[in-house]
């Protein structure tokens, strides 16, 4: 065991005990100080009521109005309007009309006074415009004119406005392909729908189901099953009648060749009014008899107007008609025709 110097402990304990003694007259004196500081503020409605309690902000309420309130206080201010002009009177009749008395309520506007408008009132006049054709005089106690009241009714002519009206032109609407498969789908179901309903009434008989040799065993049943030999010749019947039936509706909506023609000279017409192009091409050598038969039948079937001048040194064509014609008259002209001289020919411009 180490040896304990016990000198040492008492003074180290005195030093403790002054040390705590210290430090609470240092806390009780600055609690001293601190109730002693007043504390002051800028509004006084911030102003600390009790320094223990915590700063806590009040609940805001419903403050509901008595009734018969706002009433009191028009009672009120009526019945001192009311003395108020008594007392005026009195004055006045007594000959003291001395305005300094009452100088001080001038500023005050009395709610009860009402202000008259400036202006010239409309009279009645003694006949209404309305009835002046209808009577023979300008009174009422005149006779009424009897050839002005008919049994007919007067239908005012409608006059055109002298500016026409602008129409409102109604924006397109335009449909995404989803919306237009849907279109197509409902139209499909509605169809189908009304043949459905056609058929339950018994105004429409009920279609053949449709057989074929891969559905012979599920639709025909056990009548498959007793003569499979017929029903196989039978089904192999409806499915040649139905191939049949097909080609009749394609050969019926196939266009004749006059049809055909007339449709793809339809195609080709284009409306020039709007917008109209030129070309200009420069060619070396015309002398194949081909190239001047394509150049000038194909102009004619793009609905292209213009000249061709034939020069032995150089040649120049000049077209004019729609864009799509001309588009496809360039082409005719760059890589269609197969040139003796690939740089035989030259494009100068387009508008």
């Amino acid at each position: 065991l180490s040896p304990v110097c016990l000198g040492s402990l008492r003074r180290a304990a005195s030093i403790n005990a002054e040390y705590m003694g210290l430090a609470a007259e240092n806390n009780v004196r600055l609690k001293e100080k601190k109730k002693d500081r007043g504390l002051t503020f800028l509004y006084p409605n911030l102003a600390v009521k009790n320094e223990d309690e915590p700063l806590m902000r009040k609940k805001r309420t419903f403050r509901f109005i008595k009734q018969g309130n706002y009433e009191k206080k028009a009672h009120a201010m009526r019945a001192q309007w009311l003395a108020r002009d008594l007392e005026r009177i009195g004055e006045r009749e007594s000959g003291d009309d001395d305005d300094e008395d009452y100088d001080d309520d001038s500023d005050i506007e009395n709610p009860n006074d009402i202000a008259l408008t400036s202006g010239t009132v409309d009279l009645i006049p003694e006949v209404e415009w309305w009835d002046l054709e209808l009577l023979n005089g300008a009174q009422y106690d005149e006779s009424f004119d009897m050839q002005m009241i008919t049994s007919l009714i007067e239908h005012p002519v409608q006059i055109k406005p002298a500016v026409p009206q602008p129409e409102i032109a109604s924006m397109p609407l335009f449909l995404t392909a989803r919306e237009k498969k849907k279109i197509v789908r409902m139209r499909k179901k509605e169809k189908q729908d009304a043949i459905t309903d056609r058929i339950r009434l018994g105004l429409q008989q009920p279609p053949e189901p449709r057989v074929k040799l891969s559905n012979l065993m599920r639709v025909l049943g056990n009548s498959a099953i007793q003569d499979p030999s017929a029903v196989e010749k039978k089904v192999r019947a409806q499915v040649e009648k139905r191939k049949i039936k097909h080609t009749l509706h394609n050969a019926e909506r196939k266009l004749t060749p006059q049809e055909r023609k007339l449709k793809k000279r339809a195609k080709l017409k284009e409306d020039t009014s709007n917008e109209t192009q030129v070309a200009l091409f420069r060619v070396t050598d015309l002398s194949n008899r081909k190239h001047r038969f394509k150049i000038d039948v194909n102009a004619q079937q793009y609905n292209l107007t213009g000249c061709c001048i034939i020069n032995p040194k150089c040649n120049l064509i000049l077209i004019e008609g729609g864009p799509t014609g001309i588009r496809k008259y360039t082409r005719l002209m760059l890589h269609r025709i197969k040139w003796v001289v690939k740089k035989s020919i030259k494009f100068f411009w387009s508008t």
